[in-house]
């Protein structure tokens, strides 16, 4: 399957071909050497001459210009609808009209947008034949007569105003008649070239004869625009407001079209492949369901390809601006580290030379240092001792003291004996003196609380009596005192 990658430029390589019943015109453009050529219909190797053609242009772009029998073109009023409800209303009467249609579209009108032209295509035809064998190529499709009325539109500028009719002849379908009502395609009819000229004359009045019913009156003149070379005989037709003979190399000229018919050539097929190539872009651009599939695949591939190019050059130029500020900052951190190396050995340096200078002032910071420490208030434990001191009376003896600071509290553990003659005598007795000689010392230490007490009796070694609720083992015969620190 092809390169999308010129599908987007309507000016790269292409290759019309213009499909009819007596044969297809292969008409290249923007080809070097390219010449059109006819391969008729009844010849198979002509078709294999097209396809080797096709095959020597892998790149170009292939278009279908349809010229056949099998075009159904129908008128339809729409009732007032809004920019969305119209497309889902002509989409359901198309599956009407057109339901078994191999192809169904509608063009709508620019100066009545309440109307619209549908058209069906159908089977069997050519044009599906060579849409089938050209599929690879994933060619598009366009009608002839949708993109003649734009050309009959600049040939006859009175067709702007009313009723006009292109009448033509093309080698390779027949006699083509093109109506349009003020610019807007509204009719076609296809006659056989192998019809007499009394056939094409029946055709043409047939065609005013249905045009009454879309609104031709015989008040309204209509312009006939016949192409057809100089010699050839005047066709025998109905009265027309206005007749206007050009043949196709005229037209041709008159357009200034890049590619001119001979001037002895009658057939307009030509005339009809330059114009269409000369536009921007169709007026009407149809495909094969099973085409638009396989280049709705393409195209998503390409534009994921782009999208993965562009992703990559994003990321390299990413990674490009971030090589740049590592190797900056790389740069910014080596210049740092060579001028912290050089501030520390001139450091060094100046230290050295000065060291005579600032050696006494070392050491003078030093004793500052060890006078702050000694010079600071400190805690120590004379208030306690003193008011112990003078809780004790001249019989009892300390064997003891423990003074310790914990954080915020201070506690003095006192280890008491009582007097020789108060350490004998049943238990009530010694647990009553060494209570009263607790209470002095705690009535003596005022600024202090009674934390625990532990009378001194031998046989009674784990037996304690505390102040708190909480039991604390101490030894016997002591009694501790605490302080909250302010």
């Amino acid at each position: 399957m092809r390169n999308l990658k010129d599908w987007k430029n309507w000016a790269a390589e292409r290759i019309l071909l213009m499909v009819g019943e007596e044969g297809v015109i292969v008409v290249p453009h923007g080809i070097e050497d390219g010449e059109p050529f006819f391969a008729a219909s009844e010849s198979e190797l002509a078709a294999h001459e097209v396809m080797d053609y096709l095959a020597q242009h892998p790149r170009a772009r292939v278009t279908l210009l349809a010229d056949t029998f099998a075009q159904d073109y129908c008128e339809d009023d729409l009732p007032p609808l809004s920019f969305f409800d119209k497309p889902r209303l002509v989409r359901r009467r198309l599956q009407q009209k057109y339901g078994s249609a191999t192809l169904a579209a509608y063009l709508s009108f620019k100066k009545t947008p309440h109307r619209v032209l549908m058209i069906g295509l159908h089977e069997p035809s050519p044009l599906f034949a060579w849409a089938k064998r050209t599929q690879e190529r994933l060619p598009d499709i366009s009608l002839l007569p949708v993109e003649g009325a734009k050309m009959l539109a600049r040939l006859m500028p009175e067709a702007a105003s009313g009723w006009a009719m292109l009448l033509s002849r093309q080698k390779t379908g027949g006699f083509r008649q093109i109506v349009t009502y003020k610019n807007d395609l509204v009719f076609t009819r296809l006659t056989a070239a192998s019809d007499h000229e009394e056939g094409l004359a029946q055709d043409v009045k047939a065609t005013i004869d249905y045009l009454a019913r879309l609104g031709l009156k015989g008040a309204d003149p209509m312009s006939l625009l016949v192409l057809a070379s100089k010699d050839a005989p005047a066709p025998k037709l109905p009265e027309f407001g206005s007749i206007h003979y050009l043949t196709p190399a005229e037209a041709a000229t008159r357009l200034k079209l890049g590619l001119i018919p001979a001037d002895d050539d009658p057939a307009a097929d030509i005339l009809f492949a330059s114009h269409f190539l000369s536009n921007p872009r169709p007026r009407l651009s149809l495909m094969l369901p099973e085409t638009r599939v396989a280049r709705q695949k393409v195209e998503l591939q390409r534009w994921g390809s782009r999208l993965a190019y562009g992703g990559l050059a994003v990321a390299l130029l990413a990674t490009v601006w971030r090589a740049s500020d590592l190797a900056n900052t790389m740069y910014q951190a080596q210049k740092e580290a060579f001028e912290l190396t050089k501030g520390q050995r001139l450091l060094d340096e100046t230290r050295q030379k000065a060291g005579p200078l600032t050696e006494p002032l070392g050491i003078m910071r030093e004793a500052l240092e060890r006078r702050r420490i000694y010079d600071a208030p400190r805690l120590e434990p004379w208030h306690a001792l003193n008011e112990l001191s003078s809780g004790l009376d001249w019989k009892s003896r300390v064997s003891k003291i423990e003074w310790r600071v914990e954080g915020a509290s201070e506690s003095v553990m006192v280890a008491l004996r009582l007097p020789d003659d108060e350490d004998s005598g049943d238990r009530a007795d010694k647990v009553a003196a060494f209570t009263a000689l607790t209470q002095a010392i705690a009535g003596a230490m005022s600024d202090y609380r009674l934390a625990e007490i532990k009378p001194p009796y031998p046989s009674l070694p784990n037996e304690a009596v505390t102040a708190t609720q909480e039991t604390v083992e101490v030894p016997d015969g002591q009694v501790r005192f605490e302080r909250h620190l302010p």
